[in-house]
């Protein structure tokens, strides 16, 4: 009996049953382990560095290791372990070695040695709140969304822009729905069956694990729940853009700030990061968003057939695009050149990253995704409005050290 056979057996033998589950974790984890190097790489080509840095931001020690996925968790963990403090980074130490400063320089987090103190900053009173809400760009999406659902000055809009095109779009979808349903469950099924190394899955597994449903039938209601959004997205259109932008508008007026609210950039770093300017050029304009958000939600569709996982993988890839694309209007406010909105996303992509994989992931929920993608329009409205006002102030420190 070959190990597939032995596996979905009703008589299952612990020590012929481990072989099939540990390899297809090892293959997961070698795939994601592969990802996750590409994904280092293209994010070093696209900053720019040709150096390692240990720089802190907000008071986090952070190593940037260029084409290492070993740099990137390592920046991902220190800056869920440590503590904030600083609100104006700078570059600590610069090495031009090729390999890991760990093993041939002594630098502040090395192994064996204590953690930095972050220098601690006193900062106003009126941005103790900011700062706080700013160490977690995550908590604003949950208050957007909470906003959004309650604020009947955001809400009621909203809804009345968009109420006729969205139940034509439901009755085309539900109609759709029904008439294919059995057509997609065969397709998938066939697909899984005949493919199961690839897909992992079969009708009560996936990667080895035993599921309590049905998983093909879990893949085709994601299929028809995707497509249903697609077609409310059509049938909405314009609205729906329309709906975005008020509710951007109403978030800054409903916290009393005008056009002269948003001032001039700002540079909080000491030493900027080095940035491939032409190429984030590109990634702004319309063929770059095209490639790098449009495109890579419909080739990450495929992935939300792998139940619960699938999605989080989703959302982790689209994160950077997400909260640069909601961001778009801030940068209009302050009236950003190129050059200075490629500086600051790398200076937080950490923060925009935490941010916009929260976004996505609300966002990929079916339907209820449409009205996320609005009210992730009011979180960035008030993150962008904390990050201002920390402009503001370092823009005031900043004269303060020149008189």
């Amino acid at each position: 009996m070959n190990t597939t056979t032995a596996f979905s057996s009703s008589n299952k033998d612990p020590k012929r049953t481990f072989s099939p589950l540990l390899f297809q974790i090892c293959k997961s984890a070698a795939v994601l382990t592969v990802a996750s190097s590409i994904a280092g790489t293209v994010s070093d080509m696209v900053d720019g560095k040709q150096e390692h840095r240990v720089t802190t931001c907000c008071g986090r020690v952070a190593y940037h290791a260029s084409g290492r996925s070993l740099g990137h968790l390592g920046i991902l963990f220190t800056r869920l372990m440590s503590p904030p403090g600083n609100l104006a980074p700078a570059v600590l130490v610069t090495a031009k070695s090729n390999t890991h400063p760990c093993l041939n320089m002594d630098i502040p987090g090395d192994f064996g040695t204590p953690e930095p103190e972050p220098v601690p900053i006193t900062v106003p009173a009126t941005l103790e709140r900011a700062t706080m809400r700013l160490n977690f760009p995550p908590s604003y999406v949950v208050v957007g969304a909470y906003r959004m659902l309650t604020d009947k000055t955001l809400f009621v809009p909203v809804w009345k822009k968009c109420k006729h095109a969205f139940l034509r779009g439901m009755a085309v979808g539900v109609g759709w729905a029904v008439v294919s349903f059995k057509l997609q469950r065969w397709f998938v099924r066939f697909f899984m069956m005949k493919s199961p190394t690839i897909a992992g899955m079969s009708d009560r597994t996936a990667f080895g694990v035993p599921l309590p449903f049905d998983v093909p039938t879990y893949a085709t209601v994601v299929f028809l729940s995707a497509q249903l959004s697609m077609l409310l997205v059509f049938f909405l259109g314009r609205s729906l853009r329309v709906a975005r932008e008020r509710a951007w508008a109403q978030t800054v007026a409903s916290r009393g700030k005008g056009l002269e609210f948003w001032g001039p950039y700002v540079e909080e770093w000491t030493q900027p990061p080095d940035v491939n300017v032409p190429l984030w050029a590109g990634l702004e304009g319309t063929k770059g968003y095209f490639i790098t958000f449009a495109l890579k939600r419909l080739v990450l569709l495929p992935l939300h057939v792998v139940p619960f996982a699938g999605v989080f993988i989703s959302a982790w890839f689209g994160a950077f695009d997400t909260a640069r694309y909601l961001h778009r209007p801030y940068y209009e406010a302050k009236h950003m050149t190129r050059e200075q909105i490629a500086v600051f996303v790398v200076e937080h992509k950490w923060q925009y990253r935490a941010f916009g994989f929260t976004a996505a992931l609300l966002e990929y929920i079916p339907i209820l995704g449409l009205l996320f993608s609005v009210s992730n329009r009011v979180g960035a409205a008030m993150w962008a409005h904390d990050l201002e006002k920390r402009q503001h102030y370092v823009a005031e420190q900043q004269r303060k050290c020149l008189s």
